[in-house]
């Protein structure tokens, strides 16, 4: 009879412990769960020059009690960026992201093995989160290495100090001549570089970026998020004195709304 009981007694106890460590573990995963959700991600730090290879950190927001595994960050699928009206160009394939966290604080390393020979890049990251992925859009301005903001850039880079992003240390650059009255209608599906391309024109001593520039300056009321490369569909641009307009009229704008925007993208 007293072994009956003390058999009864154990086996109590394990299921106790058993119950117990469920309960642990189930609390576990939904405390990294909700770190995970209010996962998010802020401003961007640029360390590399134009003609070099992208050095870059994203301040990762709300980092604590995770861990390296936790962060998952990638370039966007080619629909998200269809969605959201940015140009998916084949550089961006070569960007690598890795997260990097430190205490509560932590970053998103961005890395290239080819070099950036355009002025201004602009890509869609993704982040996993349980609560619905996080997309947000980075356009990041480069320097040649000569200027005062490339060395400082490239220096950045050497010693691995953070500094004030391509964007912001950038000098404000007065808008090209506009004085012929070039016009351009956007139509649905148009992109700054692709209407900057057509507009280039054979011969034309002025770079399809260069012209991409010049847009944005003479029109920034034209883009979702003011300094973005998402046009508004509609939009009546003035354009650059350096344009080749095409000898058949510009398109005219699609009645169609341009496509919504998923509800968490950002913009920087």
């Amino acid at each position: 009879m007293l072994k009956s009981s003390l058999a009864a007694v154990e086996g109590a106890g394990r299921r106790a412990r058993g119950v117990f460590c469920k309960s642990v573990i189930a609390a576990s995963l939904l405390a990294c769960s909700t770190l995970a959700s209010a996962l998010g991600l802020g401003e961007i730090t640029l360390h590399s020059a134009l003609n070099q290879p992208l050095n870059a950190e994203i301040q990762l927001l709300e980092t604590g009690g995770l861990s390296n595994e936790d962060v998952v960050a990638r370039l966007a699928s080619p629909e998200a960026f269809a969605k959201a009206g940015i140009e998916r160009v084949f550089f961006l394939n070569d960007l690598r992201f890795t997260p990097v966290l430190r205490g509560d604080r932590g970053v998103i390393r961005v890395v290239s093995t080819k070099p950036v020979t355009e002025p201004y890049l602009s890509f869609l990251v993704q982040l996993a989160r349980p609560n619905g992925d996080l997309l947000h859009e980075y356009t990041v301005l480069l320097d040649p290495a000569t200027s005062p903001q490339g060395l400082a850039a490239t220096r950045s880079r050497n010693t691995q100090r953070s500094t004030a992003s391509a964007q912001e240390s950038r000098m404000p650059v007065a808008p090209p001549a506009a004085v012929q009255g070039k016009h351009y209608t956007v139509a649905n599906g148009d992109t700054l570089n692709g209407i900057a391309s057509r507009l280039q024109g054979p011969g034309n001593k002025v770079s399809a970026s260069q012209l991409a520039d010049g847009i944005r300056l003479l029109n920034p009321q034209a883009f979702a998020a003011g300094a973005g490369s998402a046009l508004k569909v509609g939009q009546d641009l003035l354009l650059p004195d350096s344009a080749v307009l095409p000898s058949a009229a510009a398109p005219a704008a699609s009645p169609e709304a341009s496509s919504p925007k998923p509800a968490e993208l950002q913009r920087t």
